[in-house]
């Protein structure tokens, strides 16, 4: 209950608050609603990362702001910028390790592009 504590249930009340004053809700920066805020997207992170494997990255070009949000994969964000910047070069990717969580945002992920 610590995580929840520390982090949903901040975001809840602040969620309230806007609500109340009329303002936008801030999409939640961590994790998706669609497993209940408990644990990430690990599903649509792995066919993520397969695509970075293929060089797929017209694939990240093209990925809407939307499907990321939905899948709380606000990180994501950074690599697709990367990705784009690899693809620019026409760099692969080797993955060094993938370690999956279920209590964090989002897996760890290193990689060499070369």
């Amino acid at each position: 209950m610590q995580k929840e504590e520390r982090v949903l249930f901040p975001y809840i009340v602040g969620m309230e608050r806007a609500r109340r004053e009329g303002r936008p809700v801030t999409p939640p920066p961590f994790l998706t609603a669609k497993n209940h805020f408990l644990y990430p997207d690990l599903e649509a992170d792995r066919v993520l990362l397969e695509h970075l494997r293929a060089g797929d990255y017209d694939t990240w070009r093209d990925l809407p702001l939307e499907r990321l949000e939905a899948s709380g994969q606000h990180e994501v964000l950074n690599w697709v910028c990367l990705a784009g910047a690899m693809a620019e070069l026409g760099a692969k990717m080797e993955l060094v390790d993938w370690v999956e969580t279920w209590i964090f945002n989002a897996p760890k992920c290193q990689a060499i592009f070369r």
